[in-house]
């Protein structure tokens, strides 16, 4: 695993790439742990595409996913116990989601993801459905 204390766990900048739209990443079977201190567990600050399966996230101060700007897709993964958001979508960036388990944070999920299978939202201090 990827223990990420005062740090990010893993930094996605693709910066110099000439074909951004077939520019790819895949993370697969981690479990990155930010040990309650950690900023953001995946931090995506510009990529094309990033595919996410099979991870924990868990224990960052800011999101268990962060994308500045990109598009990604997170499959049978769980993330939790981060303060600001389990995954943050900013403006401009695409997130799917599927089999996703977003549990104990302090929202879901902040900007819009589409849910392309089961999403989970439980226990999280805002977002959550009745």
């Amino acid at each position: 695993g990827i223990n990420a204390a005062n740090a990010n766990g893993i930094i996605i900048n693709m910066t110099q790439v000439k074909d951004m739209a077939n520019a790819s990443v895949r993370l697969r079977g981690l479990a990155i742990n930010g040990l309650g201190t950690g900023i953001n567990g995946i931090n995506i600050i510009e990529s094309g595409k990033v595919s996410i399966e099979d991870c924990v996230i868990d224990g960052f101060k800011s999101s268990g996913i962060y994308i500045g700007m990109g598009t990604v897709f997170v499959r049978n993964t769980t993330i939790r116990n981060n303060v600001t958001a389990g995954i943050t979508v900013k403006t401009g960036a695409k997130a799917g989601l599927a089999d996703v388990a977003l549990v104990f944070n302090g929202v879901g999920i902040s900007g819009t993801a589409k849910q392309v299978g089961p999403v989970y939202l439980y226990g999280n201090t805002t977002g959550d459905p009745p």
